[in-house]
């Protein structure tokens, strides 16, 4: 079974990207300009990612910001970590 997140990555079919992770907008969003940043990596959550991809996640996390400042200009910000089966795409 593929990795929707690879396909996205794979097809160069994101928003940004650094060296160990990337942002695409959410396929059902919540609000508008929702995103998902996402490891380049397997692994079950955010906390189970190495000091450097937790750099990687919160400079995309910065820099998606500065975007949705840009274009949507909210009035807050909503970050989640979703585990494993939450995230309803590990087997």
């Amino acid at each position: 079974m593929g990795c929707i997140f690879c396909d996205y990555l794979n097809n160069k079919a994101y928003i940004m990207e650094n060296e160990l992770a990337f942002a695409i907008y959410d396929n059902f969003p919540v609000n508008k300009g929702h995103m998902l940043i996402i490891p380049k990596m397997h692994y079950a959550d955010y906390f189970d990612a190495t000091p450097d991809e937790i750099i990687a996640l919160n400079d995309l996390i910065k820099r998606a910001k500065g975007l949705l400042d840009n274009r949507f200009n909210p009035d807050g910000y909503n970050i989640g970590v979703n585990k494993e089966q939450g995230c309803a795409l590990f087997g």
